[in-house]
Parts: structure tokens; sequence; C-alpha cells
């Protein structure tokens, strides 16, 4: 998962059974609707500040739509790990695999369609991320609807904050790996 969300998930697989019914679905909607607000807040800060974040990582412009790129990807992803850990808390593991089986097959064939097919490179590597992502997203939006009311509580969040928060710096180096990787590795291959 994401830096953020890494803290927050477990906070909320700790909540989660200390709640049940009503409060159950408000404690899984405000924090949906945190990950949904966090997605769109830092999605639209990389994708607005795309040009610089590329001059700070790269020393110059060239990589601004894949960096905007990226953007693009976190307001999908960040708000995605909220109904994949509704299908473990709710041991629907069937459902999970299923989901997580379309998104790797959606993400897989766009992959070789955008990569190979249309020589897109690393912009086609991100692009098929975004709408895998984005497609996965829509549809389990569908599957967590019953576990869920669509509320936003700011004692559940300060609760999810105040347990998920130390979480939060651990994973945080990791993260910053996995999405620089691609970027680094697009650039190291551009000055051979």
């Amino acid at each position: 998962g994401m830096v953020a969300s890494a803290g927050l998930m477990s906070a909320l697989h700790r909540l989660y059974f200390t709640v049940d019914g009503d409060e159950r679905k408000a404690l899984l909607g405000s924090t949906y609707v945190w990950h949904l607000v966090v997605g769109i807040l830092c999605g639209a800060i990389i994708i607005g500040f795309s040009k610089p974040i590329s001059n700070l990582l790269f020393l110059n412009a060239k990589y601004q739509v894949e960096t905007l790129l990226i953007g693009l990807y976190f307001l999908f992803n960040f708000p995605l790990e909220i109904p994949f850990n509704i299908f473990r808390l709710e041991k629907k593991s069937g459902v999970y695999v299923s989901y997580s089986l379309i998104r790797f097959l959606l993400d897989f064939g766009l992959k070789i369609f955008l990569i190979i097919v249309l020589d897109r490179g690393v912009r086609g590597y991100l692009e098929s991320g975004i709408i895998s992502t984005a497609v996965t997203l829509l549809l389990t939006n569908f599957s967590i609807a019953r576990y869920i009311k669509l509320t936003f509580r700011s004692e559940y969040l300060k609760e999810l904050l105040r347990l998920g928060v130390p979480f939060i710096f651990s994973v945080f180096p990791l993260w910053s790996l996995t999405v620089s990787d691609r970027l680094v590795l697009n650039y190291i291959v551009d000055q051979s």
C-alpha cells in the first residue's frame, strides 16, 4: 500500500472489530472518505507540480509527463486500499482474489498492448497502471456498498491517525523506492 495508507490500514484492522453494525459502516465510510480526499489532494499536488518535481528528481523537466502520470495513479490507487481491506476484514477471499485477478489481467494485457504494440515505453507502463487501477476501483465500489456508510466522523479519523501514524514513517522509504524506481530506470536507460 501507499505510505499513509499502510499505517491507517493497520489501525483500521485494529478498530474494525471494536464496533458493530452501523458504527462499523461509519468507520469504514470515514476511512474511505479520508482516503478519497487524501488521494485527490496528493494526486492534485503531484499533477500540479509535475514540472518542479521532475526538475527536482532529474534536474530537468523531461519527465514531467511521467510524473503527472504518477499523480493520476495516486488518485486511484490510494482509495483502492479500502475495498481490498474490506474484503479481507469481511473474509471475502473469493471476492478479493477475483478483483485482484481482474486487476492483474487488465494491467498485464494493457502493458503488452501499450508497451509492445504501441511502443509507449514507461508512459505505457504507467498508463496501464492508471487504467487498471481506475477500473478496479470502480468495480470494487459496487461490492463494498453494503459494508460502508459514506460519512465522515472525525473521531474515527483521530483514532485511526493515533494508532496508524507510527507505521507511516516506517513504510515511507519503501514506498519512495517503489514509486521512483520506474523513473530512475527510464532515466538511466535514456542516458545510455
